[in-house]
C-alpha cells in the first residue's frame, strides 16, 4: 500500500472486497480477498474515520437507502477527502466520496455523472445515487461497478472509450485522467470511474494522449518515440481514433502537441510525466512553456 493512502477496513473477506474496490494498484497482482485482509487495519489505525465523519456516512447511507455488512474506507493523503466502499452480503454496494463542501473535483464529477445520468451512450458510467451537501461536507454516492475478468483494458479499449466520450449524443466529452486504473472491464463492457477532471468541451484526442502518456510515463509500457508513434503515426490510434468521429487523421500531431502546451503544475524537471512529453515534444518539434 502506498504512503500516500491511508486505508481501513472491517475484517474478513467483506471487508478486503471493499478494499479492492477503492484501491487498484496499478501493477495489479491478484490476490485471494483472505490474503488481502490479513494485511489491513481491522480495528485501528492512525487513518481511522473520526465517528463524526463516520456517523455522516451512516446518515447519507441511510437517505439512499443502502444496507451495508461490510465496509471499507480510504483517506486521501493531503487532502480532506475520503473514500468509502459498503458492500451488503450479495456482493453489491455503493462507493461514497466525502470531500469539504469546496471540492471542485467532487462536485465536477457528480455534475457530470447527473448530465450522463439519462444519455444513450456505448460507454458504461457508474450510476448516481445520491449528491450533496450535508453537514458542511460534499457527498456523492455511486453504485460499484462490477469486474468482469482479471485482464485489464488496453490501447484499443482507450481508443474505444475515447471515440464514446466525443460522439455522446452531439456533446464532446472530456473525462479528464483516461488511464487503466479509471478504466473497468465489466459484464457490459469498458465502464470509467473517477470523473473529477471531467468537462463538456471540443478536445479531440485529449483523453486518448493523456492514456498514451500516462501509461508509458507511469507504468513503462512505451518510450516517448512509441507513445508519438502510438498517435501520429501511419494507422496509430491516434489517425484512426480522428478517422472515426469524422476529423482529418492529418490532425494528430497538433491534437497531441496542444495536450503538451497546456497548463500544468507539473512544472518540476525532475517530474517523470513531465521529463516524458517534453521528449514527446522534442520529436515532434514543439518548444513547450
Amino acid at each position: 500500500m502506498p504512503a500516500r493512502h491511508d486505508i481501513w477496513a472491517t475484517p474478513g473477506r467483506g471487508g478486503a472486497a471493499a478494499a479492492r474496490v477503492l484501491y487498484q494498484p496499478r501493477h495489479r497482482v491478484r490476490m485471494a480477498a483472505l490474503g488481502v485482509a490479513q494485511h489491513l487495519p481491522a480495528t485501528s489505525h492512525r487513518s481511522f474515520p473520526n465517528p463524526h465523519l463516520n456517523a455522516l456516512v451512516e446518515s447519507i447511507a441511510a437517505d439512499a437507502g443502502i444496507a451495508a455488512t461490510a465496509a471499507a474506507a480510504l483517506h486521501v493523503h493531503g487532502t480532506d477527502r475520503w473514500l468509502y466502499a459498503l458492500m451488503s452480503g450479495d456482493g453489491n454496494g455503493v462507493v461514497m466520496k466525502v470531500g469539504s463542501a469546496t471540492d471542485e473535483g467532487l462536485v465536477r464529477e457528480a455534475t457530470t455523472l447527473a448530465a450522463l445520468r439519462d444519455r444513450q451512450m456505448t460507454l458504461n458510467v457508474p450510476v448516481l445515487r445520491w449528491h450533496g451537501q450535508h453537514d458542511e461536507w460534499f457527498a456523492l454516492v455511486t453504485d460499484i461497478v462490477r469486474r468482469n475478468g482479471s485482464d485489464d483494458p488496453d490501447l484499443e479499449d482507450a481508443r474505444a472509450a475515447a471515440c464514446a466520450l466525443a460522439g455522446m449524443n452531439g456533446d464532446f466529452v472530456v473525462h479528464g485522467d483516461l488511464a487503466p486504473w479509471n478504466m473497468i472491464r465489466s459484464p457490459t463492457g469498458i465502464a470509467l470511474v473517477d470523473w473529477e477532471k471531467s468537462r463538456f468541451a471540443d478536445d479531440p484526442l485529449w483523453d486518448l494522449t493523456h492514456y498514451v502518456v500516462r501509461v508509458g510515463a507511469l507504468l513503462q509500457k512505451w518510450q516517448p518515440r512509441g507513445a508519438v508513434h502510438h498517435l501520429v503515426g501511419s494507422d496509430s490510434v491516434g489517425r484512426r481514433y480522428l478517422r472515426e468521429i469524422g476529423l482529418d487523421p492529418e490532425s494528430a500531431a497538433e491534437h497531441v502537441k496542444r495536450y503538451i502546451r497546456r497548463p500544468t503544475k507539473r512544472t518540476a524537471t525532475n517530474s517523470n510525466i513531465r521529463r516524458y512529453e517534453l521528449e514527446m515534444a522534442e520529436i515532434l518539434g514543439l518548444s513547450p512553456a
